[in-house]
């Protein structure tokens, strides 16, 4: 994008990404991006109706020469989060959803996520995650859910409380690394992390 107009290139940044801001400056919903006067981590809001211009040619012929690796990165994914299945299935107030064996096994793991009550941990979700952050290991929260962004919040649209379920999961629902990169080394230092997280009030 080449543009000497700062509001027209926001806008196209805006477009080229499903028209989703994260910029905690431009954000609609105050108490929902912000804990205690700072920015929450995982907080974006999708504000216009945008589209996906993110990937290139040269992406899109990476993405082909890719695919003949994809049986062994999603098996060394799958064993990934077998091991973090092993030792999180075991921590007080931590829940591993779709934790069926056979769905497991079926799924490629493009997340690893679990459900986290912060309130019995006596915590908060930003607190949990500056407590992994502080151990170096990145948190996120997939997804902020479609009813609570501004652009499906106009007049006229479903209301903020009508869909209870994804409300709950979204406010328990935290995602842990998981990458087919990750050496068991790294591995071992996002389970010590959660454990001490869980195990100490944050």
């Amino acid at each position: 994008m080449v543009t000497n107009d700062p509001e027209l290139y926001r806008m196209l940044r805006l477009l080229r990404s499903h028209g989703i801001e994260h910029a905690s400056e431009r954000l609609t919903h105050q108490d929902a991006a912000f804990e205690s006067g700072a920015p929450n981590p995982w907080y974006y809001e999708q504000q216009v109706l945008g589209f996906n211009y993110r990937m290139s040619d040269l992406q899109a012929a990476l993405g082909l020469s890719q695919l003949g690796k994809l049986e062994a990165f999603t098996a060394r994914r799958r064993s990934i989060a077998q091991r973090y299945d092993a030792i999180f299935e075991k921590l007080p107030h931590l829940v591993i959803p779709q934790s069926a064996p056979a769905d497991r096994a079926r799924s490629a793991h493009h997340l690893y996520t679990v459900r986290v009550d912060f309130a019995a941990l006596k915590t908060t979700r930003k607190r949990f995650m500056e407590r992994l952050a502080d151990d170096g290991v990145g948190s996120q929260v997939h997804y902020v859910p479609v009813h609570h962004h501004p652009l499906h919040r106009a007049p006229g649209s479903v209301g903020t409380h009508a869909f209870p379920i994804a409300d709950l999961h979204y406010g328990e629902c935290l995602s842990l690394p998981l990458h087919q990169g990750l050496t068991d080394e790294e591995v071992g230092r996002v389970i010590d992390a959660v454990e001490r997280a869980v195990g100490e009030p944050c």
